[in-house]
């Protein structure tokens, strides 16, 4: 049980962000300056995602469907929505996007770096282009 809640205490000095109010709704922003090159989500569990076509998910709810297209959007006519599900979606799924981003991503990996320094009480951002380079909303 120590050696558990000594992992925990651990995990918690390596915390960075917390969500809240955003003028894009809600967003994440650091807590403590973050370093350059640091994955300010590294305590965050590891996800699989599942593949979906757009027919294979259309007897959900529609609130759930809207939720889904929120949070994962679609590639080529299919959904990626992690075996979690929409309860267990972690800070980072709250990101928003700029297109002058301060944090990289991969598509295939969703690990994330900061590009440079980030202050506290700044909000953390990720260019979307990544994961969808057509999306047409992306113009802000």
């Amino acid at each position: 049980m120590a050696n558990l809640k000594n992992k925990l205490l651990e995990n918690l000095r390596h915390t960075y962000c917390r969500l809240k109010p955003s003028e894009y709704g809600i967003g994440v922003f650091a807590i403590v300056d973050i370093p350059k090159n640091i994955n300010p989500f590294s305590n965050c569990r590891e996800v699989r995602w599942f593949k979906f076509r757009e027919k294979e998910i259309s007897s959900i709810p529609k609130e759930i469907l809207k939720m889904i297209k929120q949070f994962y959007g679609s590639d080529n006519g299919y959904y990626y929505i992690p075996s979690h599900g929409l309860d267990g979606n972690d800070i980072s799924f709250y990101l928003n996007h700029s297109p002058k981003p301060n944090l990289a991503s991969t598509k295939s990996s969703l690990v994330f770096k900061t590009l440079r320094t980030i202050k506290k009480g700044e909000e953390l951002f990720i260019d979307y282009k990544i994961y969808d380079p057509e999306d047409k909303i992306l113009s802000r």
